[in-house]
């Protein structure tokens, strides 16, 4: 896959290495990025599996419970044994519950596994995001002249309704939008054309945004900064898109928190609370670590 990242009016050994450069931390990101998708999964079905088993296995002791009280049998209401049995019938409606709420989270866990299979999302992380958001745009860009071109026939004041027709399903369009529609509209509506180009604005803004990113992997690579007074170091990991705050020892409860609401979770096979690495940087997020820990002195 080339990349095209770098300037290549002219073909140097300097921009065929920050290519190859960039290609090796594409790759290493594939890896991350595929075995984190596999883990997420097979968490997902294993869960899904636990909890359906689960399900299977209080329904059946609450069934089991069931067949203990004769059929249309009350409860004897000032007997001595009305306590032991409404304890009884209790409990087994409590085990037919946490069946219920079982078959509930594997229903769960099963449907975000098929979410997973199936999302055709592009995340920042995946490799191929450039690739594919290019691909995207490729496409918008071409729906968008199909539907233009669909209006200029559409509208044209030479044709008749005969060669309009004609020329619409030779082009690949469908004669129906000769028809005006509940608006008397006729062809593709503003509206479609208007939020197809909003959406080609969106991606070619974000296919900027990850060229940069990848450009500043290149580039710049990994850098880290210290802090001595809140005894952290902030690690701007551009290789693999990540913003780390790494602490000397484990953080307080209130700045675990803290960290949490701001979008930081713990990666212990990093060492480090990090997120996604963005514009934003995490200047907020270091002030009020800051504010936190002089309120603890």
């Amino acid at each position: 896959m080339q990349l095209n990242l770098f300037d290549d009016s002219v073909n140097t050994p300097a921009s065929t290495e920050l290519e190859e450069k960039a290609q090796e931390i594409l790759d290493n990101r594939r890896d991350r990025f595929e075995s984190r998708r596999e883990r997420r999964l097979d968490n997902a079905h294993r869960l899904g599996l636990k909890n359906r088993k689960l399900s299977k296995s209080f329904y059946e002791r609450s069934t089991s419970m069931a067949r203990c009280i004769p059929m249309g049998q009350p409860i004897l209401v000032g007997h001595h044994s009305e306590k032991r049995d409404r304890r009884f019938r209790r409990r087994m409606w409590d085990v037919m519950g946490k069946s219920v709420a079982a078959s509930d989270k594997a229903e769960y866990y099963e449907q975000k596994a098929e979410a997973i299979e199936s999302n055709q999302s592009i995340f920042s992380d995946d490799p191929d995001a450039i690739e594919k958001l290019k691909e995207k745009i490729a496409a918008a860009i071409d729906r968008q002249d199909f539907m233009k071109a669909g209006n200029k026939i559409v509208k044209s004041k030479k044709l008749t309704i005969e060669q309009k027709t004609e020329q619409l399903k030779a082009a690949g369009h469908s004669p129906m939008i000769l028809q005006p529609d509940f608006c008397g509209r006729v062809g593709y509506a503003d509206y479609e054309l208007t939020n197809n180009n909003a959406n080609i604005r969106r991606m070619k803004q974000r296919l900027a945004q990850l060229e940069k990113a990848l450009v500043n992997a290149v580039e710049v690579g990994d850098t880290e900064e210290e802090y001595p007074d809140l005894d952290l170091i902030v690690r701007h990991a551009r290789t693999i898109n990540r913003v780390q705050l790494i602490f000397s020892g484990k953080p307080s409860v209130q700045i675990r928190n803290l960290l949490k609401s701001h979008g930081f979770r713990w990666a212990p096979s990093e060492s480090a609370w990090q997120r996604h690495l963005n514009g934003f940087g995490c200047r907020y997020t270091l002030d009020a670590i800051e504010t936190i820990l002089k309120a603890d002195r």
